[in-house]
């Protein structure tokens, strides 16, 4: 249940962060006959999944589109439509649909292309961070400029200084990636339906109203406590063990804590001295996002448009 905010008090567990990560604890626990209560400091459940109203506009503050597996754990997928998405890029003058569309990019093609057959006529590279790793795989043109200027924007660090596991997350230039494409394509255009390329069975949604109607619908269907407008200044501890909270609004005292807040944000209220001690060195990159109300329909051809050059000092409107 949505509460107003709560003046402190005591309980068998308080979850920092009222997310759908937080949220999710809490589900759980709730279940197992647990006292729970989530602290949120802002005035609706969500978190990085919220959704913010102005003016009879929706702004999503994070994912534009979700997985279906999860409304449908919830419950919640009678909420959500299968949606349209689908992203370009827009360099060298023009915007190229992906990934289809790059095939019309000579440079990007030739770049994966060359990329690819040095890998398999020459000696297997062995490369030591993200950077090396994306221009063995796409090649200067499409690695370096446009997928290594969209990563730097997006961390605020150049490739060279990230990890090479983040390359997991991208697409490989395989021909099973190819043919899945061609086949959500295809589907998309018979049955208005936008497949995940790792699992079929699963499509992308987005829930009426925004993102954040999942959070609210998960608090008030299982009956959530969660106090808003709670922000968390200090956490107490005694013994190496947590033992309150002290907020906005009061002190929170719990058997046990369970946190969804940011590591380095967490090193910073637990105070020196605590093995939290490491994480002060996390760098992190704040995300600046600008919410512009336009007097027309639609300003995209696609749900995102990413932008690598460096010229852009944004990279992605959508």
């Amino acid at each position: 249940m949505v509460l107003p905010a709560t003046s402190g008090g005591s309980f068998d567990v308080v979850v920092l962060g009222g997310g759908m990560a937080g949220l999710g604890a809490a589900r759980v626990l709730k279940a197992r006959g647990f006292d729970v209560m989530v602290l949120e400091k802002c005035a609706e459940p969500g978190g990085l999944a919220a959704t913010r109203t102005d003016d009879g506009f929706t702004y999503d503050v994070g994912p534009h589109f979700i997985e279906s597996s999860l409304p449908e754990k919830l419950g919640a997928l009678h909420l959500c439509r299968d949606t349209q998405n689908g992203e370009e890029m827009f360099f060298d003058g023009r915007f190229h649909r992906v990934p289809l569309g790059l095939l019309k990019s000579p440079g990007a093609v030739a770049s994966v292309v060359g990329a690819q057959m040095r890998a398999v006529l020459g000696p297997k590279p062995t490369a030591v961070n993200l950077e090396e790793r994306l221009l063995s795989v796409y090649g200067r043109k499409f690695g370096g400029e446009i997928v290594g200027g969209l990563i730097e924007k997006w961390s605020g660090q150049g490739p060279r200084a990230l990890s090479i596991d983040l390359l997991g997350r991208l697409d490989p230039p395989t021909m099973r990636v190819a043919l899945f494409h061609v086949y959500a394509a295809l589907r998309r255009a018979v049955t208005g339906q936008n497949p995940h390329l790792t699992r079929p069975a699963v499509r992308w949604v987005y829930p009426e109203g925004g993102i954040g109607r999942l959070a609210r619908f998960l608090v008030e269907n299982e009956r959530i406590p969660i106090s808003l407008n709670t922000e968390v200044e200090q956490i107490k501890h005694e013994n190496g063990r947590w033992s309150a909270v002290a907020t906005n609004r009061g002190r929170f005292t719990a058997r046990a804590f369970v946190n969804t807040l940011p590591l380095s944000v967490v090193a910073t209220l637990v105070g020196a001295g605590t093995p939290f001690d490491a994480h002060r060195r996390l760098l992190c990159q704040p995300i600046l996002l600008v919410m512009v109300k336009l007097a027309r329909p639609q300003l995209l051809r696609h749900q995102w448009a990413w932008f690598p050059e460096a010229r852009f000092p944004f990279y992605r409107v959508s």
